[in-house]
């Protein structure tokens, strides 16, 4: 089975997390609730994919605050390598790319009362968040 490297970021700004709805159009999970993230690229350093991916798909600027412990996810027919970030971004001024069609700022402990993707508890407990 194929396995992949993700980056995911949880982004943090005033206390509060950012949860993104994907877009129903999406392979896995389509219109389920997430944190910002996506594929490592061939050469590139885990710290700059997710900087990379929170800039893509809500236009804000992040920094890294700490990396968290790395898990794998079994998905349909690959095996996701998660590599979790907490990010901090300077504005909540959020600018969705088409992966996704809302977003949200909650306290991290509600993220239960949205349908998430599978794995999203196993991204805030690797970043001792909950």
């Amino acid at each position: 089975m194929e396995k992949m490297n993700v980056a995911v970021g949880v982004i943090k700004h005033n206390g509060l997390i950012l949860l993104m709805k994907r877009s129903p159009a999406k392979k896995y999970y389509p219109g389920k609730w997430e944190n910002a993230g996506g594929k490592i690229e061939n050469g590139e350093h885990k710290e700059a994919a997710i900087i990379r991916e929170v800039k893509e798909e809500t236009g804000l600027l992040g920094r890294v605050i700490r990396p968290g412990r790395s898990f794998e996810v079994m998905a349909e027919d690959i095996i996701f390598v998660v590599h979790p970030f907490l990010v901090e971004v300077p504005s909540g001024r959020v600018m969705l790319s088409r992966e996704h069609t809302e977003f949200s700022w909650i306290p991290v402990e509600d993220y239960v009362n949205f349908e998430c993707v599978d794995s999203i508890d196993l991204d805030f407990k690797n970043l001792d968040l909950i």
